[in-house]
């Protein structure tokens, strides 16, 4: 089988979606500029140890997903919902719905990235609440206030955030807030 790819390479990233963490495969590659001749670019990921070509056959077996780079952007992507598996891919040139050629590829699984602890400390906070009435409605200001003489220099910018303690939590990045009422900012710029 003549080989009618000069190149072809598969990249993995990690993603995290909320709780769920991805890994995203990546497959680029160039054919031999004088193929024209050819239907379709189509790649089928599988485990390694299941995914196989049957040259006899001209089949691809044992794969979970196939997909077809219909735009002929020189790229297919594959998302899987465990950053840490490897996989096997068979990237194909089809004439006629039959192979004319192919790759095989293997991935190699991504490490998330590493998250430094959250290692900043804030100066003293109090709180100031007031009644205040505007235009016949009655509203509660909550004032956050740092104790006086706070080095705040070190913050670009603060966040303050309000919601009902039983449904307000930090999310499972450890760094955004989720199912707040409010929010407020303090700017330095500002």
């Amino acid at each position: 089988m003549e080989d009618k790819f000069q190149s072809a390479r598969v990249t993995s990233f990690y993603r995290k979606d909320g709780n769920i963490e991805f890994q995203d495969i990546l497959i680029e590659y160039k054919l031999n500029s004088s193929d024209v001749t050819f239907e379709t670019v189509e790649a089928y990921i599988g485990k390694p140890n299941e995914i196989s070509f049957n040259a006899q056959t001209n089949q691809i077996s044992g794969f979970f997903q196939q997909k077809e780079d219909l735009f002929q952007t020189n790229s297919i992507v594959f998302s899987y919902s465990d950053y840490s598996k490897k996989f096997k891919v068979f990237l194909t040139v089809k004439k006629e719905g039959k192979v004319i050629s192919y790759r095989e590829l293997t991935t190699s699984p991504t490490n998330p990235p590493t998250i430094p602890p959250n290692s900043i400390t804030l100066p003293s906070i109090s709180y100031e609440s007031k009644r205040s009435v505007i235009g016949g409605t009655e509203y509660q200001v909550i004032r956050v206030r740092f104790q006086a003489g706070s080095d705040l220099s070190a913050f670009k910018q603060l966040n303050a955030y309000i919601g009902r303690p039983s449904i307000i939590s930090l999310a499972a990045d450890n760094f955004n807030v989720i199912n707040y009422i409010s929010a407020s900012f303090y700017d330095t710029s500002s």
